[in-house]
């Protein structure tokens, strides 16, 4: 009789399973969205003249860190703004002093790491 009541909750787990898929998609997606939004307050973080490069370099700080939930277009977007904020083409000099100067920031190559991860993690799906 033990045994019959364990298939039967097996059975109704595997019935469950699809929902709960669905449901922590819906939360997965939330969270990228709520993050998103975030990434939205530090691009106008960015673009705010007022604010200290310290504080702008930062926002990378943070884009390191919490790029496991923002979406691509989004962290796309947030490095695009900071480049054409902060180091514009126009302006070979201050790109230059930028370039070789001494980082102490991981964020930039953390970013790199990820998203080759997630090219390398979308090429072998599209390959299944």
């Amino acid at each position: 009789m033990e045994n019959g009541g364990s298939s039967g909750t097996a059975s109704n787990m595997s019935k469950k399973k699809p929902a709960l898929e669905d449901e922590i998609a819906n939360v997965w997606s939330f969270l990228q969205r709520f993050a998103d939004e975030g990434a939205m307050d530090k691009i106008e973080l960015i673009k705010t003249e007022n604010q200290p490069v310290q504080a702008k370099i930062d926002v990378l700080g943070w884009l390191g860190r919490y790029n496991e939930f923002i979406t691509l277009p989004m962290i796309t977007q947030v490095i695009m703004n900071f480049k054409e904020t902060l180091i514009p083409p126009s302006n070979a000099i201050l790109r230059n002093n930028y370039i070789t100067a001494k980082h102490s920031s991981h964020a930039v190559l953390n970013l790199v790491k990820t998203l080759q991860f997630l090219k390398y993690k979308f090429n072998e799906e599209d390959g299944k």
